[in-house]
């Protein structure tokens, strides 16, 4: 470490209707602007996939959501990623193309 905390801002563009981000386009946002301990903070929220993602990565995340539904939404996804920390399309610190053949 620099000795400096670091965080850095997403918003990718999101839109209500447009639903969820991919994984993997979170992932290499964060993957790029970040490291394992920073603090990741979506303004909009929605169903949480910055923040699962950040958590999959071992980022710290904040999030700002004022719709109740997507809140629900996003804390049971975050429950679930506790289960399970793959990414679809990423997977040891590879990012593999969509519809490969590549079995890991």
């Amino acid at each position: 470490m620099d000795g400096f905390d670091r965080s850095i801002l997403v918003n990718a563009g999101k839109h209500r209707s447009s639903g969820p981000e991919p994984e993997k386009l979170i992932a290499k946002l964060i993957l790029a602007s970040s490291r394992e301990g920073d603090l990741i903070f979506d303004p909009f929220l929605g169903s949480g996939t910055t923040a699962v993602v950040a958590k999959k990565l071992g980022r710290n995340y904040f999030g700002i959501e004022l719709d109740e539904t997507y809140t629900c939404l996003a804390a049971k996804r975050l429950e679930l990623a506790e289960l399970g920390k793959n990414i679809q399309g990423y997977s040891g610190g590879v990012f593999w193309e969509r519809n490969s053949n590549l079995t890991l």
